[in-house]
């Protein structure tokens, strides 16, 4: 069973990035992007408090980016290490919305599919409930699709990365 969370205990501009990051994740699936989202998220925190879930969680949109492309040692690189930081601070995870156990599994069978080399597929992150019916109203209200899969022959969004598909 999952357990309920309550968002009276997240401040407004945390849930706004995670709104933001989940429709760059899963609405849009623009890996690349949601790095950019929480880099400025986490450089926003003072340093000495600044939280190691908004790392992983770039870490993992990243590593998807380059697992994506096929890029199957970055990807891992940058998986394991959000693993250790998932596997370290379970209710960090579990305050910002995600169903912990599931997140955790889900993570370590990214890990697996790459060092398998496996080709990509695209995942939606476990929330819980409450989390998801938050993300899909955000996404009614914006009028986007909450979960796509990945356009694997859109180059803007597989190779953003490089400059001619930078804005």
């Amino acid at each position: 069973m999952v357990k309920k969370i309550s968002f009276d205990n997240i401040d407004s501009s945390t849930l706004d990035a995670v709104m933001i990051f989940l429709e760059e994740y899963h609405a849009k699936r623009d890996y690349f992007e949601c790095h950019e989202i929480l880099e400025h998220k986490w450089k926003e925190e003072p340093q000495g408090s600044r939280h190691d879930y908004w790392v992983s969680l770039l870490q993992i949109a990243v590593s998807n980016y380059h697992y994506r492309r096929g890029n199957f040692n970055g990807a891992k690189k940058l998986i394991e290490k959000a693993l250790q930081k998932i596997e370290a601070a379970p209710p960090d995870y579990e305050l910002l919305g995600f169903d912990y156990e599931s997140f955790k599994t889900q993570v370590k069978q990214i890990l697996e599919n790459i060092t398998n080399e496996v080709p990509y597929y695209s995942i939606n992150l476990s929330l819980t409930d409450e989390l998801k019916e938050k993300y899909e109203n955000y996404c009614k209200n914006k009028g986007i699709e909450p979960f796509i899969l990945s356009d694997m022959h859109n180059e803007a969004l597989v190779n953003k990365h490089l400059k001619e598909y930078r804005d």
